[in-house]
């Protein structure tokens, strides 16, 4: 009996000493997890933890990001996919000391492709802490130039242009103090991560095309209306044949003069042109004439291109000069006249 006693009491001193020792060692285990997750490796390795079970939002409200009109959350958690991908099974880090006192920051690379940097920054609580912070890199900035009668909408939010950048328009820079010349206004966006929407309205509701971005700056223009486009391909037309034959000495100055804007230099240059050195000829045609890029610049005023083959016969002989012309018209009493003519 005091055997049995015996081995009993035995057997209760090891299963007390077996839940002991795995208490401390669950305890160590518990303490070993919490430090390691305190660790910088620890903190950036549950930062991408998270992203491998589709957890963003953390990472989201940590970042202490500001979200408006220019970057919503969404652009925010698409662009950390971007950056990193989701393939989080062969990440590693390597870091540094920042350039903020007591801030780490730690490269991300899968395999050994870069991927992008995360900034670590301390959180003082009961035991040293870690918030992980994906450091952005913004689109490039992105200049917009438009006609300064044309609303502006980035992003769904109505732009306001930048200040003192109104300017003449380029097609009317030498008929300042003649007329009422149309111009231009700037507008520079930048803090995107992604390149914006831009939309252009005209007052009649049109919208507005967008030229081919160059060095990061993006025209916008108003075309013509289909209705307009017939009448002022015809003025262009008209006008481009009577001044290729004026030049010929195939008609008069009197035969322009009405179709002009007096006072201009192109009206003083047209009017005291010395046509008289031209060869005698026995006759002329125009060939695959064409008009391109007609756009309103102003509600009074509009632009576009003209290019054709002006053939001048000499007896059996033809001669063919290419012809190219960028006009220039303005609407002065109800009536359209060519304001400026320059050979492209």
């Amino acid at each position: 009996m005091k055997k049995y006693w015996f081995q009993l009491l035995l057997l209760s001193l090891a299963l007390v000493l077996g839940v002991a020792v795995w208490g401390v060692l669950n305890s160590l285990w518990k303490n070993m997890e919490q430090y390691e997750a305190s660790s910088e490796i620890g903190a950036v390795s549950e930062y991408f933890r998270r992203f491998s079970q589709g957890d963003y939002e953390t990472a989201v409200q940590a970042s202490g990001f500001s979200f408006d009109d220019k970057n919503s959350k969404e652009d925010y958690i698409q662009y950390l996919k971007d950056t990193f991908g989701t393939d989080f099974s062969d990440l590693r880090f390597a870091g540094r000391d920042s350039d903020v006192a007591g801030e780490k920051d730690y490269r991300v690379y899968s395999g050994d492709t870069p991927l992008g940097l995360v900034r670590l920054v301390p959180v003082q609580g009961e035991a040293r802490d870690w918030t992980v912070i994906a450091e952005v890199n913004y689109s490039d900035p992105i200049k917009v130039v438009a006609p300064s009668f044309v609303q502006v909408v980035v992003n769904g939010k109505l732009q306001s242009p930048d200040a003192d950048s109104t300017v003449t328009n380029v097609d009317f820079t030498d008929l300042e103090g003649t007329i009422s010349v149309p111009t231009q206004v700037t507008y520079t966006l930048d803090g995107y991560l992604y390149a914006p929407e831009i939309r252009g309205t005209a007052p009649d509701g049109t919208v507005c095309i967008q030229g081919e971005p160059v060095e990061g700056t993006v025209s916008l223009f108003v075309p013509v209306s289909e209705t307009d486009r017939e009448q002022f391909e015809s003025l262009m037309t008209d006008f481009s044949k009577n001044y290729a034959r004026f030049i010929s000495k195939d008609a008069s100055f009197a035969s322009l003069k009405p179709k002009m804007l007096a006072g201009t230099e192109f009206y003083e240059s047209a009017r005291t042109f010395y046509n008289g050195w031209y060869t005698p000829h026995t006759g002329h045609e125009f060939r695959d004439v064409t008009v391109s890029d007609l756009i309103r610049t102003d509600e009074n005023t509009f632009v576009g291109n003209i290019k054709f083959d002006y053939v001048v016969f000499r007896g059996t002989q033809e001669h063919v000069y290419p012809s190219s012309y960028r006009l220039s018209f303005c609407c002065s009493d109800g009536k359209w006249l060519l304001a400026d003519l320059t050979i492209r």
